[in-house]
């Protein structure tokens, strides 16, 4: 911002001599920008925007899977944030039906002694499709995927 200052000294005529210096003044102006820009607040027009369901990225986190078991938990969140958004109507009610089944589905193949890898990704991507429109949820279902590639 530039700003250009007057130096010049202001002298009042009546007994009491008021003298303005050019710091005086640049004091002045600098207090009035910042009071301007303490009371400038932004506002926004919300009127009639509603907001649908919003993941929690801290309930599942799948970077953190070491073991089968600590899979399990993770999907075991997963399914309940399935459920959050099912309850909040983020996705039509047959795509939730379908994609809650397929992500049951992946848990009961990941809690076997011997999980089968091939069917839990299947599982899982055919739940991401079904979520694709929630994005958040998406998003885990695809870490989920890449977790199990990476752990078995």
């Amino acid at each position: 911002m530039n700003t250009n200052t007057n130096t010049n000294t202001n002298t009042n005529t009546n007994t009491n001599t008021n003298t303005n210096t050019s710091d005086d003044l640049k004091l002045t102006f600098r207090t009035q920008i910042r009071i301007e820009e303490i009371n400038t607040m932004a506002t926004f027009n919300q009127q009639g925007q509603t907001v649908q369901y919003q993941y929690n990225a801290e309930t599942i986190n799948f970077g953190e899977v070491r073991t089968t078991n600590d899979f399990v938990v993770q999907l075991n969140n997963l399914q309940a944030e399935l459920d959050k958004a099912i309850a909040a109507k983020a996705m039509p009610k047959e795509n939730a039906m379908n994609a809650e089944n397929e992500v049951k589905k992946a848990i009961i193949q990941a809690e076997k002694p011997i999980p089968d890898k091939k069917s839990i990704v299947e599982h899982l991507t055919t739940a991401k499709e079904l979520v694709s429109n929630v994005g958040g949820l998406a998003a885990a279902v695809t870490s989920a995927i890449t977790a199990i590639g990476a752990l078995l």
